[in-house]
């Protein structure tokens, strides 16, 4: 499992990314689901939202349609997003990989992606309701 480290300059933080990003591209399957999680916390951490939410459909279409994607995988992306307030792309994430959650077979994991799909919905909702008030 890699673990991220502290960046401390944009130069560092850039240089990370692109190495992470070749590293993914050439990786075997059994380190993708490494490679995404890292990237992903790498990209929220500085609040490149947009392509954290890329590289997770970037696994989608590198693994096979039989293939099940690890749980923990996704209820971890799904945390990390919560984490950033990106309640729009927990759903997103979520929906992405439905069949993954439908099929697994603990279903504390479903729980909590169910969980995650509601609190997600109610986030947003709420958010919608308080920039509806402000206009």
């Amino acid at each position: 499992m890699l673990y991220p480290v502290a960046l401390s300059k944009q130069e560092g933080r850039e240089k990370a990314i692109h190495y992470l990003e070749r590293s993914f591209e050439l990786s075997e399957k059994e380190m993708l689901h490494d490679y995404v999680e890292l990237l992903v916390d790498v990209y929220l951490k500085e609040g490149r939202h947009d392509e954290a939410f890329a590289t997770v459909k970037r696994l989608t279409v590198s693994m096979p349609k039989h293939e099940i994607i690890d749980p923990d995988l996704i209820l971890s992306l799904a945390t990390e997003l919560s984490l950033a307030t990106q309640f729009e792309r927990v759903i997103d994430v979520l929906t992405l990989f439905l069949g993954t959650i439908n099929r697994s077979c603990d279903e504390e994991k479903r729980a909590a992606a169910y969980l995650a799909f509601g609190e997600g919905y109610l986030f947003l909702t709420e958010y919608e309701k308080a920039a509806f008030r402000v206009i």
